[in-house]
């Protein structure tokens, strides 16, 4: 039976204080409005995980200080790892959101620059993936259910991503359909079983305008309609992925080897964050600032 009393606040309690908005990085604070709706779990992981990894939770470094949002100088490679892939999905997957709602759904620009962003997202979410299992393994916590190889053990809409993001970036110019009201590509078949028939079905169209140009229309697929469906589908993905993961991990933060290798004990509990400054400096996770 536990000896902690039914008041005493816990080692972890006011780390549900923190919150993005107020405490993240810069680009977290710019950017967090255009995600969450879709993957709120990406601030909870990173509340319970990421921020004691910081100097967040060091009473010793104010929160103007550049240093703040720096992970600790004791924190082990795994977690850093950890820590680097988590951010690295938020960072392009709200870039891809920002730059789908900067043009007209219906006649969006550049599309190339969109689908590359939710594929370098999905690359981040593998390595991601790679870092939770290694550390995972640590604790003796099964995670068998995240996929090994990307993105052909991935929902559907990771085969789609990389399908276009490979017609698209690395060949000639892709044939489309464009009018007044809007722009439409090739689209890839309801029928397409596997990630490799989704490259093989956009590869007929690698060099040839002509057999674009002889698609019916119900062949192609509204561009600014493609792009919405990446957002959702890969945002439900990661944000489901990400919640089985929080309750899977939860229970290694109260284990003694987490405090120990991560230097917590002097640090426990820790306390609540300060009232945000307007004097916080503009830094971002993984840019040195040079004061």
């Amino acid at each position: 039976m536990s000896t902690q009393g039914a008041n005493e606040a816990g080692p972890y309690d006011n780390l549900e204080k923190f919150n993005l908005d107020d405490h993240g990085d810069h680009h977290e604070n710019q950017r967090w409005s255009a995600v969450k709706k879709w993957f709120p779990n990406y601030e909870i992981f990173w509340r319970r995980f990421i921020v004691p990894l910081t100097n967040r939770i060091d009473p010793a470094i104010s929160q103007g200080d550049v240093r703040w949002i720096r992970l600790r100088p004791i924190v082990p490679e795994k977690f850093e790892k950890l820590a680097v892939c988590h951010y690295s999905v938020f960072y392009y997957l709200s870039r891809a959101a920002l730059r789908r709602t900067q043009v007209s759904q219906d006649q969006p620009a550049f599309v190339d620059d969109v689908v590359s962003l939710y594929e370098t997202c999905l690359e981040d979410v593998h390595h991601f993936f790679g870092a939770v299992r290694d550390v995972a393994k640590d604790f003796n916590v099964q995670v068998d259910y995240l996929p090994k190889q990307h993105p052909h053990n991935y929902p559907r809409v990771a085969w789609d991503i990389y399908a276009y993001r490979n017609v698209l970036l690395h060949n000639p110019v892709l044939g489309r359909r464009v009018s007044d009201v809007g722009t439409w590509l090739p689209k890839i078949p309801a029928r397409i079983k596997t990630s490799q028939e989704a490259c093989d079905h956009l590869a007929q169209f690698r060099f040839s305008w002509k057999k674009v140009e002889k698609l019916p229309q119900h062949d192609f697929v509204a561009a600014g309609a493609l792009l919405q469906s990446f957002e959702e589908g890969v945002s439900n993905y990661v944000n489901d992925t990400w919640g089985r993961l929080l309750i899977d991990l939860d229970g290694i933060r109260s284990r003694e080897k987490f405090v120990r290798i991560l230097g917590l004990k002097p640090l426990l509990p820790i306390e609540a964050p300060a009232v945000p400054s307007v004097l916080q400096p503009r830094a971002a996770s993984g840019a040195i600032v040079k004061e």
